[in-house]
Parts: structure tokens; C-alpha cells; sequence
């Protein structure tokens, strides 16, 4: 969300501004390793009210990021993969306390689940490419992929499958 140095920059800022305005929760990673920037409280400050999750990356180096005015922030190493499990859990709490329930079991249907499962999936697998150092056309295509699953899942992608399965359900007259 830096100010863009060209027009590809430019456009991912603006496509994640439009997604933070649609979104209930956000999720900041900040740079442990470096003091915050005015960048970072700039961000900060564009989430607003939103619920918000912290996560300081990069904590297998020595921090020099002040928490200081910031909810105890999650401590996570995307180099060394630490911290991953402790950010999903405050995600899932975080997630329940916005629906308004406390009961952590959701239910979905069986394409849901599937679906869901696929990109779980195809995120470890964009994960373990970057760990790896793989192309980003590699990394790409994985999250391309996760962000389709989820999209059968809110209506914004519809597979053949399900189009096939909506309409056997139909008698269509001549």
C-alpha cells in the first residue's frame, strides 16, 4: 500500500484499498526488523476502526520495531515459517468474535468444504514455492488457483460443475 513507484504498484494499491473497505478484518505485517515507518502508521491508520490483527514478520532477526501503541502484536517468521499456527488461531478467534458466535466449528456443505480444503492446499503450496525461491509465475498461479476455490464458495466463480449441477435440478421445456 507504499506509494506506487509505477503504474503496476499503483494498481495492487488501489485493488487493496477496495478489498480493506469491503473487508471486516485486516490483517497488517509489519517488518520487525526495522523501526515502524511513517508508511506503517499510515496503513494503521487506513484500517481504521476495522477489527485488526499485527503481525510482526521477520522475527528470526533482531527487532527493532516499538509495539508501543499497538495490540500485542502476532510474532511470526515467513523466512523460518514460526508463528504460523499462533496467527491462524487469533485469525479463527478473531473470525468468530465478528460472527458474533464463540462456537469455532463452522458448518459449510460439502462443496464448501472441498473447495475451502483446495485452496488451503494451493496456499501451503504458494507458501513452500516461496520458502523455495520459486518463479513468482509459480507462486502466482497457486494463489490464482486458492482465490477460485474461494470464489465457488461467495459466487464470484462458478465451475461448470456447479452450473451442471444447479441445472439438473431443472426441467427446461421445449
Amino acid at each position: 500500500m507504499r506509494d506506487p513507484a509505477n503504474e503496476l504498484e499503483a494498481e495492487a494499491a488501489r485493488r487493496t484499498r477496495a478489498a480493506l473497505e469491503r473487508a471486516d478484518v485486516a490483517l497488517v505485517v509489519i517488518d520487525s526488523s526495522a523501526p515502524l515507518s511513517d508508511e506503517d502508521h499510515e496503513i494503521l491508520a487506513e484500517v481504521g476502526e476495522k477489527s485488526c490483527l499485527v503481525a510482526f514478520n521477520k522475527t528470526d532477526l533482531p527487532a527493532k520495531a516499538d509495539a508501543a501503541g499497538l495490540e500485542e502484536p502476532i510474532r511470526i517468521s515467513a523466512l523460518k515459517g514460526w508463528g504460523f499456527e499462533d496467527l491462524l488461531e487469533h485469525i479463527k478467534q478473531l473470525a468468530c468474535a465478528c460472527s458474533g458466535t464463540l462456537n469455532t466449528e463452522f458448518i459449510v456443505s460439502e462443496r464448501h468444504a472441498v473447495a475451502l480444503r483446495a485452496a488451503l492446499e494451493d496456499l501451503f503450496r504458494a507458501r513452500d514455492s516461496a520458502r523455495d525461491r520459486l518463479p513468482l509465475e509459480f507462486i502466482a498461479s497457486d494463489v490464482r488457483h486458492a482465490l477460485d476455490c474461494l470464489g465457488e464458495i461467495t459466487g464470484r466463480q462458478v465451475s461448470t460443475q456447479v452450473l451442471d449441477e444447479i441445472f439438473s435440478r431443472f426441467c427446461i421445456g421445449k
